[in-house]
């Protein structure tokens, strides 16, 4: 911003080499293509240097394969120059193609198994989950649900349980399922209506962003289905959750890379895989103004919605842990969750290739 106000002929020139890289990279992701036999030349020199050196990782391997292939006077990555730590593809007439041989170097390091980038250092970090009834009255955590003020979008709809009824003949019936995440209804009116007056009523098996409006009125079920409700009052509660110690490898300092063993358990895994494996849908790319398919992105995805009053939620605890570590290991003092981020995004690889 200081170099724009003094020179404004040198904020225009950075600003246009940042865009050109910033083309060249996405010309080289999402529609560069070698032809047959580069990738395989390609895949053979990663194979070699691996062989050679025995693992496929950092400026070592790097350097060997690049080398090998520049050793190709017809090769289409012969023009191409790189720096290394990290591995960045240099201005000049192959740059294209060297974001593109970059990616095809990740593809292979991503099959060979060598045990990984070794951490620098390893360390433990602890957590202490947040008590659910911690924060909050016994009367209102012992509520099944929390209150939107919203729409639920058309899908996941149990239509065996739709009908005309009270909301408190609502929250009963969804109770008595074993697949009711919630339910959703029109009051015709601003504000929320009576628990006892009669609305249209709309069952959900899945609960994703609720979509403002001041006519309609969304309630969601603590802790997911077949879970028990919360009960915080005296005799009945729960005894707070004890803090848990996770292992962290630095892989990186700057830019920080870490890996966290452990950091949702298999029941926490397996609670996400059947939420969102029903729910998903081809992934999007940005486009315009909107997302849209692409042939360049064959995965399949959905978001995961954490609610931040209902502390039993899945979702919820891990995105909480997620901000916690950031907060902590990362040193973002300032990132704090809450309403408003953007959701978890749930990435399922289906088939070969995607």
């Amino acid at each position: 911003e200081t170099t724009c106000r003094a020179d404004e002929t040198v904020c225009h020139e950075r600003r246009e080499m940042s865009l050109q890289a910033l083309a060249l990279q996405a010309l080289a992701y999402y529609s560069g293509v070698a032809s047959p036999r580069a990738e395989r030349r390609v895949e053979e020199a990663c194979a070699a240097c691996a062989l050679k050196l025995g693992h496929a990782l950092g400026p070592p391997w790097q350097r060997c394969v690049i080398e090998l292939l520049q050793g190709y006077e017809d090769d289409e990555f012969s023009l191409s120059d790189f720096s290394y730590s990290p591995l960045t593809a240099l201005p000049g007439a192959g740059r294209a193609n060297g974001e593109l041989l970059k990616n095809l170097m990740r593809n292979f390091t991503c099959d060979f198994e060598d045990g990984g980038s070794q951490p620098l250092r390893t360390m433990t970090w602890q957590y202490q989950e947040r008590d659910p009834c911690a924060g909050a009255s016994a009367t209102e955590q012992a509520r099944s649900f929390t209150y939107k003020a919203g729409y639920l979008p058309a899908g996941d709809e149990l239509t065996e349980l739709n009908g005309l009824m009270s909301e408190a003949e609502a929250e009963a019936a969804c109770l008595a399922s074993p697949v009711c995440r919630g339910f959703t209804y029109n009051s015709g009116e601003g504000g929320r209506p009576p628990p006892d007056a009669m609305r249209a009523v709309y069952f959900k098996s899945a609960i994703g962003e609720v979509g403002l409006s001041d006519q309609w009125h969304t309630l969601k079920r603590r802790g997911g289905p077949g879970s028990k409700p919360l009960d915080c009052r005296r005799g009945k509660r729960a005894p707070p959750p004890l803090p848990s110690r996770l292992r962290v490898d630095v892989l990186r300092d700057a830019p920080p890379v870490y890996l966290v063993h452990d950091f949702a358990s298999d029941e926490e895994c397996e609670y996400m895989v059947n939420l969102t494996l029903p729910r998903m849908t081809p992934s999007v790319v940005f486009s315009g103004s909107k997302g849209a398919t692409s042939t360049y992105r064959s995965s399949y995805s959905v978001n995961m919605v954490p609610d931040f009053e209902d502390e039993t939620d899945v979702v919820t605890r891990l995105m909480r842990r997620k901000f916690a570590f950031a907060r902590e290991v990362a040193e973002y003092d300032e990132l704090v969750e809450n309403e408003g981020q953007e959701p978890v995004n749930a990435v399922y690889y289906k088939d070969d290739g995607d």
